[in-house]
């Protein structure tokens, strides 16, 4: 949706970057998908990743003793994402 929370951006930014980095969708196609208006969204969700990746940047999570890595939260989801799974018609 349309929120500007703090939460919201960076879990739709973080969306942005690993649907740019683990597919070959184009910034417009990951736009469309994720019900953006305009590419340009995207592009700045990215570099904004990319800045904040370079900066070893830390964010409060929920029910967390203390700040944690982004690199930490990203490399932990990109391990979930494409971790293989069974055939279901196996």
């Amino acid at each position: 949706g349309p929120s500007r929370h703090r939460d919201v951006v960076l879990a739709r930014s973080i969306t942005a970057y690993l649907a740019r980095k683990l597919t070959t969708k184009s910034f417009p196609e990951i736009a469309r998908a994720m019900g953006r208006t305009n590419h340009s969204t995207i592009v700045t969700a990215v570099q904004r990743i990319e800045r904040q990746l370079t900066k070893d940047t830390t964010v409060v999570v929920r029910d967390a003793d203390a700040p944690v890595s982004l690199r930490y939260i990203i490399d932990s989801l990109r391990v979930a994402l494409t971790r293989t799974r069974p055939a279901l018609n196996s």
